[in-house]
This record gives C-alpha cells, sequence and structure tokens, in this order.
C-alpha cells in the first residue's frame, strides 16, 4: 500500500487529521508513533474512537524506525 500522505503533529489523530484529510483520502490505516501511547491499551482504544472506519497502528519510536 502506497503511503499517500504523512504528517508530524504532536496532537496525533484529531480533528484536522480525521475530518479535513480523512474524508478526502479515505485512508485504509492511521500509524500513530508515540512511546507513551504505545504503552497505553485504554488510550489507544480512545484515539480509536476518533479514527472512524479506518485501522490505526500504535507503535513507540523505535518499533516505528525498525519497519
Amino acid at each position: 500500500m502506497p503511503i499517500v500522505l504523512h504528517r508530524v503533529d504532536e496532537r496525533l489523530i484529531h480533528g484536522q487529521v480525521v475530518i479535513g484529510w480523512g474524508h478526502q483520502l479515505r485512508p485504509d490505516r492511521y500509524v500513530v508513533v508515540d512511546d507513551e501511547l504505545a504503552a497505553s491499551d485504554w488510550e489507544q482504544d480512545l484515539y480509536r474512537l476518533g479514527a472512524g472506519d479506518a485501522d490505526v497502528v500504535f507503535a513507540d519510536v523505535e518499533s516505528a524506525v525498525e519497519r
């Protein structure tokens, strides 16, 4: 799958990403790279609520660099 947009933003998944870009690009997946969020299941669940039908993958920085 090609990467059509990447964004570095400390707010992670938020309205501009989901509403602004998400409706136009209709992504299959969001990848969120954040050490603390990657370790917190309940926070991940909160972020998934805002992602619509797209899959959300969480990774810590080290894992993301390896991919």
